[in-house]
């Protein structure tokens, strides 16, 4: 009876459909592509040696110990790979997985907080927020990370407000964990979040705001946290000693407060215009409405004061660290989406000047995404097909428009026209991205067939390609110069990568493999596109011609 009520209703309806497309999105093409960019790259190849080897707590990378991060996604990434083989699809699961489970703590934070209404809408500006989305689909810690502070903020929320500690306590274990995936800062960040919102909620009143600390049972808790969060350190630090120390200072606190750089201010208040849209319009006309407004109403909406601390302690701590990356905010918008929900929810206009303003922030980027599905399949020269659904969210428009359906209304053009795009990326760049322009798989089975002796090394000439011992499945030796590459490769055998430039040093070798490399960094996503397209299109680019010879018999 239940799901017959449901099915009545095009609201849930609409719901279930986009909950659906959203999953089916993430999962789309996720296996399709090689192993991506540099980070994706250190946690495949160190967790195809922790295979090897059988030793999955000391993390090497390209036979070498790799200290930068800690474990706890190498570890859930092995274990994906247990259970599906290690692949590409394998590698990238987890991050999938646990960003749509952000999006569902997202939806279970604002109903807690509020209802079940805006736990949807929550849910929906978190989906598909730019940086968020495209993390999701490869293996780096900036997703899972996301997941593990959103699961700490809402146990310790729900805590709070059931007054029950056994929560409290769950928050204590998932900032460990979230600790374990990128590292000790983030104490400071899930308790600078937490600790601000209670001062809100409290209006900052010292007798409460002592109380709470009595509640929170911080001589249970820190320990808690800290057995957690610190036992790969401290396992690292007697093992490895000094060489350990080192790395983890440069990747912490060195990183944060003693790197050399300009002063950016305003460097996140701009990153985030791109990284969280399509709805950073609304976000910012939020923000500037609740100021303009002198924070009418702040202290009645436990949506709006838990967001905007998440916001806030997130914004202060990063401005003032000196290493200053988009990636590092994406754990601010879960944050974000909550509070672009509570206005979505709440806000209503009578000037028309501002209600036009307010529906402009809906309206450009949906539009944005609406024309960049059409431009997606015209530039790759994708079949005709396409253009019909990148029609899609034009008709789900008119159908809410028809039934009036509240899920289907302009707030949420920007995430209908969004998810199309986003399976239109999926679906037509990412299969072109391997239609010869990476070719790390086919040099590593090359390399496996002419030289089965994992021993025997490959050596790049002044480049490094990251991946490429993950699909050798050994050791590479990058950026050897010139001058000394051939003095190296006779001494020590093995096989050689080099530009078409430097074959004449080699005029006996034998030529394994030919033929085109991204002759540049593979972070630079949009520069390598635009690179593919040119060189499909026979313009010049930036792939170069390359070599893989074996001088073994030289």
């Amino acid at each position: 009876m239940r799901i017959r009520s449901l099915l009545k209703n095009p609201d849930h309806n609409v719901v279930i459909i986009l909950s659906l497309g959203t999953i089916l999105v993430y999962l789309w093409n996720l296996g399709l592509n090689l192993v991506w960019n540099p980070n994706e790259a250190f946690y495949a190849e160190a967790v195809r040696e922790m295979f090897e080897s059988g030793n999955f707590i000391d993390i090497n990378y390209n036979y070498e110990p790799r200290y930068n991060k800690p474990p706890l996604l190498y570890w859930l990434i092995a274990l994906s790979s247990t259970v599906f083989g290690l692949n590409e699809f394998a590698i990238r699961l987890p991050s999938a997985l646990l960003g749509l489970g952000t999006i569902f703590l997202v939806y279970k934070s604002g109903r807690l907080l509020a209802d079940h209404k805006m736990g949807i809408i929550a849910a929906v500006v978190a989906a598909f927020s730019f940086q968020f989305a495209i993390n999701a689909r490869y293996a780096a810690p900036a997703v899972p990370l996301t997941f593990f502070v959103t699961l700490a903020l809402y146990w310790f929320l729900k805590g709070y407000h059931l007054r029950k500690f056994g929560y409290i306590f769950l928050g204590a274990a998932a900032t460990g964990l979230a600790v374990l995936v990128k590292g000790y800062p983030y104490y400071i960040v899930i308790a600078a979040i937490l600790g601000l919102y209670i001062c809100f909620d409290k209006k900052f009143k010292w007798k409460p705001l002592w109380r709470e600390l009595g509640f929170f049972r911080l001589h249970v808790i820190i320990p808690v946290t800290l057995l957690i969060g610190m036992s790969w350190v401290i396992y690292m630090w007697g093992t490895y000693g000094e060489s350990f120390y080192e790395v983890f200072m440069d990747e912490t606190f060195r990183r944060a407060f003693t790197r050399k750089s300009s002063p950016k201010p305003f460097y996140y208040i701009e990153a985030n215009l791109w990284g969280f849209l399509p709805y950073s319009l609304t976000f910012y006309f939020g923000l500037i409405w609740l100021i303009a407004n002198k924070f009418r109403g702040f202290y009645d909406s436990p949506v709006l004061k838990f967001s905007f601390s998440w916001f806030v302690a997130m914004l202060l701590i990063f401005t003032v660290a000196k290493g200053k990356i988009p990636t590092y905010f994406i754990q601010g918008y879960p944050g974000m989406a909550l509070f672009t929900a509570w206005f979505i929810y709440h806000l209503r206009f009578d000037r028309i000047f501002i209600k036009r303003i307010w529906q402009g922030t809906f309206f450009i980027p949906a539009l944005l995404f609406f024309l960049g599905g059409f431009g997606l399949v015209y530039a790759f020269s994708a079949s005709p097909i396409w253009y019909l659904v990148a029609l899609l969210p034009a008709v789900a428009v008119l159908f809410g428009w028809m039934k009036k359906a509240a899920y289907l209304e302009m707030p949420y053009w920007p995430f209908i026209t969004f998810l199309t795009m986003y399976f239109l990326f999926a679906q037509i760049v990412l299969p072109f991205m391997e239609g010869g322009f990476r070719n790390q798989d086919e040099i590593g089975r090359i390399a496996m067939a002419e030289a089965p002796d994992q021993r025997i090394p490959i050596f790049i000439e002044e480049r490094q390609i990251h991946s490429l011992p993950f699909y050798a499945e050994r050791k590479v030796v990058s950026y050897v110069s010139q001058d000394s590459l051939r003095d190296l490769a006779h001494s020590n055998p093995g096989m050689v990568l080099i530009p078409d430039s430097s074959a004449y040093l080699y005029p006996d070798a034998r030529i394994v493999w030919e033929g085109i490399i991204w002759d540049y960094s593979e972070t630079r996503t949009l520069e390598f596109i635009i690179g593919m397209l040119k060189e499909k299109r026979g313009e010049k680019s930036r792939f170069g011609n390359f070599r893989l010879l074996d001088v073994r018999d030289e």
